[in-house]
């Protein structure tokens, strides 16, 4: 199992922040999360990242241990038209390959820059389609009991951005079987990269950002309220909110935790004093 200490979170996350991780642990096998588990444990507690892409560390870093499952975890394999895949799979990288392979169902994902494990304790989506859609069952390593489950798509009780594991420490996802259809390849390949060149437009891919930063309210656009208050290109030092989409923070350069934490409360609070909405965060704060 690979081990470092004092690793750079800014290095591990896609908004580029974070101080030091007093502990990392990397374990490329079953029975190597399981050591490092126990490890966390002994500790008091840990934090399983996956791709970084909707966290923000703070700036003071994350004294206890971190667990982040190793390149094995990525490998998948499809039979029929099931996909099993493991936990630290890339979302694009399995849309883009189950497309080439004539299967429809996980193209929407191809603009989500997680991996399925996120992917599947957040209810990941886009563009109408979600992973509980999709999601056959899940196998999970329960660490209070250390051992391994399978929850099916009922048991996980989805909904919006959530799930039985979201917020739920006992559970560390491993792989998800999913159900895809037959479908024409080059015209959801042809859908893929459509879908990207639309995001890149409208996205700010150009600044390192940690993705939408607050969840839709029911019926309405996180995004277009935020612009609508004025607060696109609004700043607090190299934190700014792009001008490109309302619903994300970018990076200039040299942003801090604290500023993004500042900005993504100044936000809040305007929307509350001008629309009376309690804006719901989709990013998660950790350290």
């Amino acid at each position: 199992m690979l081990i470092e200490k004092d690793k750079a979170i800014s290095s591990l996350t896609s908004w580029k922040i974070g101080g030091p991780a007093a502990l990392l642990l990397i374990p490329d096998t079953k029975e190597e999360l399981a050591e490092a588990v126990k490890t966390g444990k002994k500790a008091g507690k840990f934090f399983l990242l996956g791709n970084g892409t909707n966290i923000l560390a703070r700036d003071e870093g994350i004294s206890c241990p971190i667990i982040k499952l190793g390149k094995r975890f990525a490998n998948y394999n499809i039979e029929g038209q099931t996909l099993r895949a493991g936990a630290a799979a890339s979302l694009i990288s399995l849309a883009v390959k189950t497309a080439g392979e004539g299967l429809a169902g996980f193209e929407f994902a191809s603009g989500i820059p997680g991996t399925l494990g996120g992917a599947v304790i957040m209810n990941a989506g886009a563009n109408g389609s979600e992973m509980k859609d999709i999601i056959i069952d899940v196998l999970v390593y329960d660490i209070e009991e250390e051992e391994y489950k399978t929850f099916s798509n009922e048991e996980l009780n989805f909904s919006y951005r959530n799930s039985l594991l979201k917020n739920n420490n006992r559970y560390i996802v491993l792989e998800a079987n999913i159900k895809l259809s037959q479908g024409d390849k080059n015209q959801l390949l042809e859908k893929i990269k459509k879908s990207k060149e639309e995001r890149m437009s409208k996205q700010p891919y150009e600044y390192p950002n940690g993705g939408s930063v607050f969840k839709n309210p029911p019926g309405m656009s996180a995004g277009k309220l935020i612009e609508d208050a004025g607060l696109k290109g609004f700043s607090i030092n190299d934190a700014e909110v792009s001008t490109k989409h309302g619903n994300f923070i970018i990076n200039k350069g040299n942003a801090k935790a604290e500023d993004v934490i500042n900005l993504i409360m100044h936000i809040e609070k305007v929307i509350k004093e001008k629309y009376n909405i309690n804006l719901e965060r989709e990013i998660i704060i950790v350290g």
